[in-house]
């Protein structure tokens, strides 16, 4: 006789090899369920539709290197404007309303399984082709331009159109030249006058000939500056040990005036030359005198002869070179190129003799000046004599 234990497992392992054989039996029919059961899943989930915005950050790119100045932060939508910055200025981005943007909404709708995908940090672009003269290009929603698969679920732009302001470039080539530079010098002191070092007539540049880029109405506005003001700067104020030698060199940075005009310069930065003079040399000199008389009744004839004036002059430069090449025949030279011109003044006397402050005078290079190329000490005292 089976025990009841024994008749339960029996009943239990009956059931199992029922539910087995009717799993594996008709195969086929099953499998086609199955498969029928996941492309009904899949059909229904494609018909879900889901609609998501992305903010997207407006940014100017280099049609040709997409070098761009502005950074955008990691995980951040952009809708890169593809735009040749060699030929155009780009101003602000503007709404159809005409107010500044600086970024724009898009919509997406479509299925869930594609819409799930799209993440802040997607990238956009807009290919642009503006001509010289045009005042601003636009586009559209429809102009956009992104990952295939992204591009299938954009509907709509927020402003739906956008206008980006342009200036059109143009380029001009500025010779170089010592009155376009302005010389910031370092503070003087008891030693040393720093701007009288400098020989600036004579400075020599590299590149001659600079290219100035920006649009065509700042070029223009650019040449009003010329007349009026340096355009480029030369910073010696921390070179002071570099004025102990023959020559100066440095590197010119254009003015903020010019950066101001979003005018740029090729090269950045020219450098420049200039000789610097050397340390003073005196040299004894008998130099003649001329008496002015232009604004007195006197002449010269009611006067007694002037002798020669001895002037110790310091000299520098081409000055002093050329002194040190003469330094034979001195006098010779002093009769020939300098003079201490005394002059009268309107309201002299010819009763007595009377000392009268001369200057020195360089009729064969009056270009010459005093504290730069050359200088003496104390007063050039002419004693003057009426003929009796």
């Amino acid at each position: 006789m089976r025990s009841p234990t024994n008749s339960k497992r029996d009943a239990a392992n009956a059931g199992k090899s029922d539910l087995l054989r009717r799993l594996l039996s008709d195969p086929w029919r099953k499998l086609a369920a199955i498969v029928l059961a996941t492309l009904l899943w899949a059909f229904l989930d494609s018909q879900i539709t889901k609609t998501t915005t992305l903010h997207c950050q407006l940014r100017i790119v280099d049609a040709v290197t997409g070098y761009s100045t502005e950074d955008i932060a990691d995980g951040e939508s952009v809708l890169d404007v593809q735009l040749a910055t060699d030929n155009f200025t780009p101003g602000s981005f503007r709404s159809p309303n005409d107010d500044v943007v600086t970024e724009i909404t898009l919509s997406f709708t479509g299925p869930d399984y594609l819409i799930s995908t799209i993440q802040p940090g997607e990238r956009f672009f807009v290919r642009t082709r503006p001509h010289p003269g045009d005042p601003f290009l636009e586009f559209d929603v429809k102009k956009i331009q992104g990952n295939r698969e992204v591009m299938r679920s954009l509907q709509r732009m927020s402003p739906s159109r956008v206008k980006l302001d342009l200036a059109t470039n143009g380029s001009e080539e500025l010779p170089l030249a010592p009155d376009l530079v302005h010389i910031d010098l370092p503070e003087p002191d008891d030693d040393q006058d720093y701007g009288a070092k400098l020989e600036p007539t004579e400075m020599t540049f590299s590149p001659s000939i600079v290219t100035l880029r920006g649009t065509i109405a700042n070029l223009a506005r650019m040449q009003s500056v010329l007349r009026k003001d340096p355009l480029f700067d030369l910073n010696l104020r921390d070179r002071r040990d570099d004025f102990g030698q023959s020559e100066i060199r440095g590197w010119l940075t254009l003015r903020e005036l010019a950066k101001n005009l979003n005018v740029t310069c090729t090269p950045e930065s020219p450098t420049v030359k200039i000789p610097l003079r050397p340390d003073w040399e005196d040299y004894p000199l008998h130099v003649p005198v001329l008496l002015d008389c232009e604004n007195t009744p006197y002449s010269e004839e009611l006067f007694e002869d002037i002798p020669d004036l001895k002037v110790t002059l310091s000299a520098t430069g081409k000055l002093a070179n050329e002194l040190r090449a003469r330094r034979d025949t001195l006098d010779a030279w002093a009769r020939d190129n300098v003079r201490v011109v005394a002059t009268l003044r309107k309201d002299y006397r010819a009763e007595a003799p009377t000392n009268i402050e001369g200057r020195l005078f360089f009729p064969e290079n009056p270009t010459l000046r005093k504290g730069r190329d050359y200088k003496y000490t104390g007063a050039l005292l002419v004693i003057v004599t009426p003929r009796l």
